[in-house]
């Protein structure tokens, strides 16, 4: 005897249906790539500009006088600017931080420029 529920090999369609596309997750493929080529592109200009400004800043040292301090006196200026500007996403510690580094440019300048 045979059961009824079990299909026989010759009830089963020749072809069978195609299968369905998988549903759209949250986040496509292309919008994840795109966040992430984004975030390495944003990272790569901050490390490109951390450099630079590190750059400026030690020639400035280097040269000494009113320019060099003119130089290490605007990374300095940069430093506090831009923690003003991210004081909402900074925790206190890179803010004091952020400021020590200013307030050392600031005296390695002032010494630079005013020696004995």
């Amino acid at each position: 005897m045979t059961d009824p529920a079990v299909p026989r090999p010759s009830d089963l369609p020749d072809e069978l249906p195609p299968v369905p596309a998988p549903a759209p997750a949250c986040c496509s493929t292309d919008a994840h790539e795109h966040a992430v080529d984004s975030h390495r592109n944003r990272q790569r200009l901050v490390a490109i500009s951390g450099a630079v400004a590190l750059a400026v800043a030690v020639v400035g040292l280097i040269i000494g006088g009113g320019v060099g301090a003119a130089l290490t006196l605007v990374i300095a200026i940069g430093i506090v600017a831009s923690t003003v500007a991210a004081w909402s996403r900074t925790t206190m510690n890179d803010r004091l931080i952020r400021f020590a580094v200013a307030a050392a440019l600031t005296g390695m300048a002032l010494v630079r420029a005013f020696p004995r």
